[in-house]
């Protein structure tokens, strides 16, 4: 055998080694990161209460559980909200996790909203759990306010206030018209009496006024809000009006 023939064997034996040794490298590799992604703890399971309706500027209270084995208590959950329009969450608070009984149980009362929200519970998990999280959403009612004025014997002035401002109806929309529907009741039923001009007085709400030519007579009136993506619907108080 020549040597450059023994040159080739040994060659191609040293290539053949180490294609050998980079695959049971790569096979080793392989198997730490499938154990690896195996490992890995799942979320607890968890459950978050809320008011399905709340009142703008009113503050309310949620609660929730973390379905997870053992005592949790002295960690946290963390509540986040996202009103509509806003592109991120808002830490709120840091509720405490007690245990009992029931399971781990979490609680706070929130601050309040002005617009319908998604309220957000995230806990960090520990070294069985990865983070977890749960979340609801919370409608949150416009107020609406009613005020009556005899501008003459049978001219009424009506004017109606919407607290807060809904963002999709700012300058750059247009004013808008239909907002509030004024209505009267009439055989036990409330009929729409039309709508009104709208401006924003102080940028954080609506006013809508409009005038009405009534017949002598006892008038039973209310404003509706119609509701948007931002607040729910809501009605005024109840007014009595005589007009004589």
């Amino acid at each position: 055998m020549s040597h450059t023939h023994k040159l080739s064997r040994v060659l191609c034996g040293s290539r053949t080694k180490s294609i050998l040794l980079l695959l049971a490298v790569s096979l080793g590799m392989l198997a730490y990161t499938s154990a690896f992604v195996l490992a890995q703890p799942e979320p607890a399971v968890m459950w978050l209460g809320a008011p399905d309706l709340t009142r703008t500027g009113a503050q309310f209270s949620v609660a929730g559980e973390i379905h997870a084995a053992g005592d949790l208590t002295g960690q946290t959950v963390s509540i986040y909200e996202r009103e509509m329009g806003e592109n991120s969450d808002t830490l709120l608070v840091e509720a405490p996790i007690t245990y009992s009984t029931a399971g781990n149980l979490f609680g706070a009362k929130l601050p309040a909203l002005t617009h319908s929200a998604i309220i957000t519970a995230t806990w960090g998990g520990n070294s069985s759990y990865s983070t977890s999280s749960v979340w609801t959403y919370v409608r949150v009612r416009a107020k609406v306010t009613l005020r009556v004025k005899a501008n003459s014997e049978t001219r009424l002035r009506l004017r109606s206030e919407i607290t807060p401002l809904q963002p999709h109806t700012g300058p750059s929309f247009g004013v808008p018209t239909m907002l509030v529907r004024f209505q009267r009741k009439v055989g036990g039923r409330w009929t729409s009496m039309g709508t009104g001009k709208s401006r924003s007085t102080d940028g954080e709400s609506w006013v809508q006024t409009t005038y009405y030519h009534l017949k002598p007579g006892v008038y039973v009136l209310r404003a509706r809000f119609i509701g948007t993506d931002y607040n729910a619907a809501a009605v005024s108080k109840t007014l009595r009006v005589t007009v004589r």
